[in-house]
């Protein structure tokens, strides 16, 4: 524990260590996530792996901030990995909407946008389950989800620079 806290970790014990590790390697060897390797090799092209992108929120002046898990700049793919209690495609559809996962996606791309980045009209999830056998999902959002999500974004945007402005929350 204290080697973990000197260099601002935390320690797992072995099993939740062992369960997170076969849980990576599970959403590391989908095949979306093969593809994509396959296309950056093949294309020499760079992707991002947990960049932080800052820029400014032009309407409000808000500091803006995100963190893609992936992010490939040529295509404008973004991805985000998630663990969830079940990836099946009823269950995790759900989870993206009761979690917010909607909003962080529209958040995400217009952060990127914002910050001048290619951003294609989706965002893809990565669902890995956190136990055995680690199943593994790929979900796109796309078109007018991505669209109400960035339009309730924007709203938040302007709510929290009006309560800074204005002292009232």
């Amino acid at each position: 524990c204290g080697k973990a806290q000197s260099v601002g970790g935390v320690a797992l014990p072995r099993k939740a260590y062992e369960g997170a590790m076969a849980a990576g390697t599970s959403a590391y060897n989908h095949d979306f996530m093969q593809t994509l390797r396959d296309e950056v090799g093949y294309e020499g092209e760079r992707s991002w792996v947990e960049t932080s992108i800052f820029t400014t929120h032009p309407k409000t002046g808000l500091e803006i901030k995100c963190k893609p898990d992936f992010y490939m700049p040529k295509r404008g793919l973004l991805l985000d990995l998630k663990t969830a209690v079940s990836a099946s495609p009823r269950h995790f559809t759900r989870t993206i909407f009761n979690m917010g996962y909607d909003l962080q996606a529209a958040y995400y791309s217009l952060v990127c946008r914002i910050a001048g980045l290619n951003v294609a009209d989706e965002f893809h999830f990565i669902a890995v389950e956190k136990t055995e056998p680690f199943v593994t999902q790929h979900f796109v959002l796309e078109g007018d989800v991505l669209s109400a999500a960035e339009l309730r974004v924007e709203q938040i945007l302007l709510e929290i620079a009006h309560s800074r402005e204005t002292g009232e929350f």
